[in-house]
């Protein structure tokens, strides 16, 4: 299993989209609900401002039809980030009390009668915010792959990458990876922009990396311990007096306890619990040349899915 970890929290229905575009095979009558809920604990600021941090969100995928050569998913995301109490930054914009955005995804894959699967994803994002002076851009996100894969758990993935809410803006990135899952102990995917590998020297624990370094350990079957080392980026094109956008970054280590309970062969419930602290913590414009550095804080959080 690839593993490409951006933040310890879900990464909403990019991870969905992609193991769909990765897969050599149909997700055949697939269907996803999770929710989610982090508490950031209150850190000072350098100027004297202090407030708690958190983030909810809900999410379904689900197949919404198949047939014998081709594919359509479908995704609805929702996410709040919300402030206790609302923080000035240093070129003097407001920063809204609440950020809230819906996203709908669709996914088209098509299976030659060879070795080649084609997949086109496109996710629109709205967003809000609790301020009457200060909007949010509309965006989305564009993702065409071209995979050939002549065995099992190993494939070359060809195509592009638009996104208009990463790290880079409003570019078209070109895409060119290698998949190498076939192994028991280990896989890997390098090339470009995606780098990330899983290494698992004993059936009980192992090693992951890409975008962050994780270790996770089997306590059972069906339980999971992962001590990880990541970031916690998010940004929002915002409008409005002094601010054109704006975006958060920060280092995170934590401790995840993760149960899976199966009620058939088909139908699975995941939860989740995450423990950790935020350092290196910064809240401003989108190049980050106006910042309002941020005290280490605490994290908790929660969330829970059902497959089936």
């Amino acid at each position: 299993m690839l593993v490409i970890m951006a933040s310890s929290m879900p990464v909403y229905a990019a991870d969905f989209f992609m193991n769909m575009a990765i897969n050599p095979i149909f997700q055949r009558d697939i269907h996803v609900v999770s929710a989610g809920s982090e508490r950031v604990g209150r850190a000072n600021t350098g100027d004297g401002q202090n407030t708690d941090l958190s983030y909810e969100y809900l999410f379904a995928g689900s197949n919404i039809w198949n047939n014998e050569h081709n594919q359509v998913l479908a995704g609805v995301q929702y996410g709040k980030r919300e402030f206790d109490h609302k923080i000035a930054l240093p070129d003097g914009f407001d920063m809204p009390a609440r950020l809230e955005n819906t996203s709908v995804s669709i996914g088209y894959k098509h299976i030659t009668s060879d070795d080649w699967s084609l997949n086109q994803t496109v996710r629109y994002n709205r967003s809000w915010t609790d301020s009457p002076s200060v909007t949010v851009q509309d965006t989305f996100d564009l993702v065409g792959l071209a995979v050939f894969s002549r065995e099992p758990g190993i494939a070359w993935a060809f195509g592009y990458l638009y996104a208009q809410t990463d790290i880079i803006k409003n570019q078209i990135l070109p895409v060119i990876e290698y998949v190498d899952a076939s192994h028991e102990r280990w896989s890997f995917m390098v090339g470009f922009p995606l780098l990330s590998g899983t290494f698992s020297p004993h059936p009980d624990w192992g090693l992951a990396a890409g975008g962050g370094i994780g270790v996770t350990y089997k306590v059972t079957e069906l339980n999971f311990l992962r001590l990880s080392l990541g970031g916690n980026n998010w940004a929002y094109r915002l409008e409005g007096p002094n601010v054109k956008s704006v975006a958060y970054a920060a280092q995170r280590v934590g401790l995840d306890w993760t149960y899976l309970y199966a009620i058939d062969h088909r139908t699975v419930v995941v939860l989740n619990a995450e423990l950790g602290l935020e350092y290196n913590r910064k809240l401003g414009s989108e190049d980050m040349v106006n910042k309002l550095s941020m005290e280490k804080a605490a994290i908790a959080g929660f969330t829970a899915s059902l497959s089936f």
